[in-house]
């Protein structure tokens, strides 16, 4: 059914999409990180200065939706109450409601200090996965892994495409435990298959399983 050629020529491809998104998952990160510590600084340069800099101001909320979409769950608080008053905010996103109250004057330290500690937790997080990303360019098994997870989850990325959801919801997705065990399964499918063919044939191996059967 398959020939050698035609084996490796799949094995190949896949192991091409395998090494194109390991790239491009590392060159992701690497630019979340460049963002979210650009940011960082920027941020703090403008809580620290003595003069409100319009510039500045307008350079951080400009880019204040992509941040706190890039912090997601860690950029929100489940429940907020101000101070001296009585009643209670929920889901409270952080740097977006602070960041009017630092231009007024009114602003917490404490939510100050949140912002800036919501953002250094996610830059060690994206640290650790740029860390990760970066062993798995030299690793040819991640690249087969990988090369069918990007198969198998087009679906779901034709859905984030469609704008069905949010980047977010789309990464926990494609990187969650359902989907990386399906493509363990499938790999060894693969790997199991292009054995066999390589080793037998396919017919050959029908045959043998027909004679196992009867």
């Amino acid at each position: 059914m398959f020939s050698l050629g035609k084996v490796l020529s799949i094995m190949v491809a896949i192991l091409g999409l395998g090494l194109f998104q390991v790239i491009r998952r590392y060159k992701i990160v690497s630019n979340r990180i460049k963002f979210t510590k650009e940011y960082l600084n920027r941020f703090n340069k403008f809580i620290e200065r003595p003069e409100f800099d319009g510039a500045e101001y307008y350079w951080l909320t400009h880019r204040v939706a992509k941040i706190q979409n890039e912090l997601g769950q860690g950029g929100i608080l489940a429940s907020y109450k101000p101070p001296f008053a009585n009643f209670i905010y929920s889901n409270y996103q952080l740097i977006i409601n602070t960041l009017p109250e630092i231009r007024s004057g009114k602003a917490h330290t404490e939510m100050v200090s949140a912002c800036q500690d919501a953002m250094i937790r996610h830059l060690g997080m994206l640290d650790d996965r740029l860390s990760k990303s970066y062993g798995h360019l030299f690793n040819p098994v991640k690249w087969l892994q990988e090369g069918i997870r990007l198969i198998i989850s087009f679906p779901i990325r034709l859905a984030y495409w469609s704008s069905l959801f949010q980047y977010a919801d789309f990464e926990r997705i494609v990187n969650g435990p359902i989907l990386s065990f399906l493509s363990f399964i499938v790999m060894l499918i693969g790997l199991l298959g292009s054995v066999i063919t390589l080793a037998l044939g396919w017919d050959n191996f029908l045959k043998l399983l027909r004679q196992w059967t009867m």
